[in-house]
């Protein structure tokens, strides 16, 4: 009768181990989701914004409206409001020297809104009307976008990480005439 009661415990105890390690998989799988969408819902809201922006570029203004662009930061003209009123917008993202991720800034004239923070990788390219690589602000007619985000904390020592990459076609800009030398 011993015998029995022995084998009961040995097979009610590994029942009881199998249940625990299945509740840890599932909390662990959770906690990787939950950061995964932290992730992408950030990176998401911030590449939402940055294209409602810069479809908004040269609306109401003569020339194409970009002032400055760079692979960091793009600063352009445009009736933002649409209320008459040319407005100065500027996005920059500025690396951290401590942990080398970028923050998001926007300034809207001299108004400053910090967006993010803690991302791991940002560029900014530029396209001519050929879909080629220009540094020229008058002919740049497409906008590339890449940023790499990380989730804010770990979990379990891993943080997941979401990328996108987009190209913004904004529908204002003009081209800007090139006077002819010759």
């Amino acid at each position: 009768m011993k015998f029995s009661l022995v084998i009961s415990s040995i097979i009610a105890g590994i029942i009881w181990i199998s249940v625990l390690q299945f509740t840890n998989n599932v909390f662990m799988s959770s906690g990787k989701l939950t950061l995964k969408d932290q992730a992408i819902v950030r990176t998401e809201a911030l590449v939402q914004v940055l294209n409602l922006d810069l479809n908004r570029i040269g609306f109401g203004v003569a020339s194409n409206g970009i002032i400055q662009a760079d692979s960091t930061s793009i600063t352009f003209e445009s009736d933002f409001f649409n209320k008459g009123t040319i407005n100065t917008i500027s996005w920059q993202f500025e690396k951290d020297t401590e942990n080398g991720s970028y923050a998001a800034k926007r300034l809207v004239d001299s108004t400053q809104t910090d967006y993010m923070e803690g991302i791991r990788e940002f560029r900014f390219g530029y396209l001519n009307q050929n879909m080629q690589t220009t540094e020229q602000v008058g002919e740049i007619r497409h906008i590339q976008i890449f940023i790499l985000n990380e989730s804010t904390s770990g979990f379990n020592r891993v943080s997941e990480r979401h990328g996108i990459y987009r190209v913004i076609s904004p529908r204002n800009i003009s081209p800007v005439q090139q006077e002819d030398n010759s």
